[in-house]
């Protein structure tokens, strides 16, 4: 354990308030890495003065310009030259041994490709409006403890702190380049394990999410509903629904989440549609979206008043864009191969 073997990639956007607590949680790791690499994406804030500390450190690449998460994983993942590498975003903080959980796992089973950890949020409340929005509507486990201490076998992981064995993922050229944004780790957890490897969660490797400017608003938090709608039909074309296979509870529940945004959104069009037909149709559409109110009012059960009425004014917009994201994905992959 104590010869370096993993090679961490961060890619950098929007994160200057969040990089030197990242980097230096890894330097207090119990297994250093052997390479640290951070790739700024052309990132639009202080990036440069945020990481200048570090640079006897770590190893700075700067994008000539906007790539997207896939590609500016990839210019990091190329330039590694450990047995295993860990993609590492930008807003997470490991918990001291979460690396030396992950080589735990990835020596012990040559059946396992990717091991990941279990993201926690120990002062939701003290996270930001927006922040708070986008863990609501996109379902992530709000954690105020550490006593799951299961270790799962994954359909695929989430792109937030995942150790991989290098060999494996460069066999695919790491990332799909199609994917700019959304569900490049999804892409690549189906060849993964379509390939026969295996994917592990432990749970008692822990990191927090702090978040970084990419979801610092309402707007942004609606638009990645969308992103993710796009994502999401191209994996299920390309891979088919087995991509939820070995889902946590949590994750099953957010797959009913994203499968009732697309039953609401679809039929709530279709009712204005019929109310535009004949007027005197008006009350299904209303009631249809009243109804929908009722379930994000239930979601958001055990916060604030000022969270829940947020929350269930933008729960309905977010259903559509997630539905409109999921149309326009699907053409993209039909006709284009990428979404």
């Amino acid at each position: 354990m104590s010869n370096p073997r993993v090679s961490v990639v961060i890619p950098a956007y929007a994160c200057a308030e969040t990089i030197s607590h990242v980097l230096d949680a890894l330097f207090k790791q119990t297994v250093q890495p052997l390479q640290i690499i951070v790739v700024n994406d052309r990132s639009p804030d202080e990036l440069d003065a945020a990481v200048a500390p570090y640079l006897d450190r770590i190893e700075y690449v700067k994008n000539e310009r906007n790539l997207g998460l896939a590609r500016t994983c990839n210019v990091g993942l190329r330039r590694t030259t450990a047995p295993f590498v860990m993609t590492l975003h930008s807003d997470c903080l490991l918990d001291p041994d979460y690396i030396e959980r992950m080589l735990g796992h990835l020596d012990a089973d040559p059946s396992i490709a990717v091991a990941t950890g279990q993201y926690l949020f120990e002062d939701y409340n003290a996270l930001g409006l927006s922040d708070r929005l986008f863990a609501a509507l996109n379902m992530l486990p709000i954690e105020t403890d550490r006593r799951n201490t299961e270790v799962y076998s994954l359909g695929f992981i989430e792109g937030k702190a995942d150790l991989f064995r290098r060999d494996v993922v460069a066999a695919y050229d790491f990332f799909s380049e199609n994917l700019s944004l959304t569900a490049e780790d999804q892409d690549l957890s189906a060849k993964i394990r379509r390939d026969g490897h295996r994917i592990v969660q432990d749970c008692r490797a822990r990191f927090r999410v702090m978040f970084t400017g990419t979801s610092d608003s309402i707007r942004k938090v609606l638009r990645k509903q969308r992103t993710y709608g796009r994502g999401q039909a191209y994996v299920v074309i390309r891979y088919g629904l087995g991509i939820f296979a070995d889902s946590t509870s949590n994750r099953k529940s957010r797959a009913r989440h994203r499968f009732g945004q697309l039953i609401f959104a679809s039929l709530f069009l279709v009712a204005i549609g019929i109310a535009c037909i004949n007027p005197a149709l008006y009350w299904i559409p209303l009631v249809w979206l009243f109804l929908r109110i009722i379930h994000y009012i239930i979601l958001a059960r055990r916060m604030s008043p000022q969270d829940t009425l947020i929350i269930t004014l933008t729960g309905p917009v977010a259903d559509v864009l997630y539905l409109f994201g999921m149309m326009e994905g699907a053409v993209k992959t039909m006709l284009f191969g990428r979404a």
